[in-house]
């Protein structure tokens, strides 16, 4: 199953890696808040990389960065061991509710497709800023469109309760794109993608100064 997901996440694969334009306009705006953060090294950590296409177009339009995917499948961290070969990333297993990622520990974290994916939709998103710098930005991608399968209906998250989940853990709103995609994605690709984009900010610590050691 994991090769089949990484053969559809990259139909060129292994003969040719393409450029993908919503994963490539992601990573413009990934690179675009880069230029906001006080680092010439920033760090970026993305919860389930799956087959590490978000990975290998930051790793592009981002060369300086360091990367850190999280991933709690053994199977989809090989293959993206094997697709991402010649990459400087650290590819480590974890949970996106528990990640064993230290307090603000990144200047970008981003989520693409995986609140739909988790058993507790709540306590990811407080995952996602838990691990993110004061000042440092959380980039969200999702549908919200839940299976019951994957999501128990009483984790079912809205953008709405996303947002008011992250505020309460200090982040502010910097973008709130509502499934408006125009902006960041070339002219004619926009019908094909129903995604909810949030970009926000850590602005203040969650954590004291003991905490924190």
């Amino acid at each position: 199953k994991a090769v089949e997901y990484a053969k559809m996440s990259w139909p060129q694969w292994p003969e040719n890696k393409v450029s993908e334009p919503f994963y490539s306009s992601l990573a413009k705006v990934v690179s675009r808040l880069a230029t906001k953060i006080q680092s010439s090294n920033p760090l970026c950590l993305e919860f389930g990389f799956g087959a590490g296409r978000m990975i290998w177009e930051i790793s592009r339009i981002l060369p300086s960065a360091t990367i850190i995917g999280v991933e709690m499948s053994p199977s989809m961290i090989a293959v993206a061991n094997d697709l991402l070969k010649g990459i400087a990333v650290t590819l480590i297993k974890g949970n996106a509710e528990k990640s064993g990622i230290k307090n603000e520990a990144s200047d970008l974290t981003i989520s693409v497709n995986v609140l739909d994916r988790v058993r507790n939709t709540t306590k990811a998103v407080k995952e996602l800023a838990r691990v993110t710098k004061k000042d440092g930005f959380i980039l969200i991608a999702n549908a919200f469109d839940y299976e019951l399968q994957f999501t128990p209906i009483e984790e079912h998250l809205t953008p709405k309760t996303t947002l008011d989940l992250l505020k309460k853990s200090g982040c502010e709103i910097v973008e709130d794109k509502n499934a408006e995609l125009a902006k960041i994605l070339p002219s004619g690709e926009v019908k094909k993608y129903d995604e909810h984009i949030l970009i926000l900010r850590k602005c203040r610590s969650q954590f004291s100064h003991q905490e924190k050691k």
